[in-house]
């Protein structure tokens, strides 16, 4: 008896995404200049950064 007019409430709600604008001054205020962060590969390739490997050491 299910109900095929009724949309699937699974994954993400709608219009809610996974990435915000952070400035470097407010990351700095918590991180040093020598911190390692996580970012997105896709980000660095729209930067015309070019990645060579990535250090997969747990923490």
């Amino acid at each position: 008896m299910s109900n095929t007019n009724q949309k699937s409430r699974r994954g993400r709600p709608a219009n809610v995404g996974s990435f915000v604008k952070v400035k470097i001054t407010d990351l700095l205020k918590v991180f040093n200049e020598d911190a390692s962060i996580v970012i997105s590969k896709r980000w660095l390739e729209t930067l015309g950064i070019k990645i060579h490997s990535i250090d997969h050491k747990p923490q």
